[in-house]
This record gives C-alpha cells, sequence and structure tokens, in this order.
C-alpha cells in the first residue's frame, strides 16, 4: 500500500493541488493559534525557505497531510 503524499484542496470547489516539494521532500505545515491551531504556511524541513497557503476559490486552501500506514 502506498502512501498518499499531502495536498491542497479547496473547500469551496474540491479542487485538489500537491503540496511544493523542497529539498526533495513536500513541505510541513505551520500552524498558529492559541484556541484553534490553524495552517498558516508551509516550511521546507531542511532549510528556513517558506511560503503562504495557495488561495483558490478566494479563500485559503486546506492542508491535507499524509496517511500513515496502518500496522
Amino acid at each position: 500500500m502506498s502512501e498518499q503524499l499531502p495536498e491542497f484542496v479547496c473547500e469551496v470547489c474540491g479542487f485538489r493541488k500537491p503540496v511544493p516539494v523542497h529539498h526533495g521532500v513536500p513541505m510541513r505545515p505551520i500552524k498558529e493559534g492559541f484556541i484553534k491551531k490553524r495552517v498558516v504556511k508551509i516550511e521546507c524541513e531542511s532549510c528556513d525557505f517558506s511560503q503562504p497557503i495557495p488561495l483558490h476559490c478566494g479563500r485559503p486552501m486546506n492542508y491535507v497531510g499524509e496517511k500513515k500506514k496502518k500496522k
């Protein structure tokens, strides 16, 4: 069973877009917030490169992460 790569999904229309890869690894989500944590940007695990969450239909897209393999 293969792992699903992380992607962005538009909550309005369902459009899907792969998460960018940097240094050969998909960029990880960075969450902020006190009570409700929200993904505010993505960053590379190997360096300080980061970028904002892309917009689609005028709203930030949702980050859908990797699905873990069941043991």
